[in-house]
């Protein structure tokens, strides 16, 4: 099996301005997203990246929300996404808009999300490669 692990450095998106066709991407997921929120209970949700931190999630029944990302103005919380500074198991919900394609390692990243949330918690994953 091919190893995920990538040795080149990607420079990952923080905004949807900075892909191409951004601006549609992000309303088709954002449409998926508001049949999604309401469905969604718990007591924290995680918006981890700047593409996820510019999804809105307003109908959501989850009222505190962490944005986590480093260069993204909407952020409020800076850390490193491969160790996050939050206790295991401490969010309901997490949003991971468009990571994985970015991530240098990203089996270590979904190893951290599954540190982070809920054995029953709901992870919300989009991404261009099915």
């Amino acid at each position: 099996m091919k190893p995920a692990r990538s040795k080149k450095k990607v420079d990952h998106p923080h905004s949807w301005d900075e892909l191409a066709n951004g601006q549609w991407v992000s309303e088709s997921i954002q449409t998926r997203l508001d049949e999604w929120c309401p469905k969604l209970f718990g007591y924290h949700l995680l918006k981890l990246g700047g593409l996820s931190c510019e999804l809105t999630s307003c109908n959501c029944n989850i009222q505190h929300q962490v944005n986590l990302d480093l260069k993204n103005p909407l952020h409020n919380v800076i850390a490193d996404r491969y160790e996050l500074p939050f206790l295991e198991k401490s969010f309901d919900a997490i949003i991971l808009s468009h990571q994985l394609e970015y991530a240098e390692d990203p089996h270590r990243m979904l190893r951290e999300v599954d540190r982070v949330m809920m054995d029953d918690g709901y992870l919300i994953l989009t991404g261009f490669n099915p």
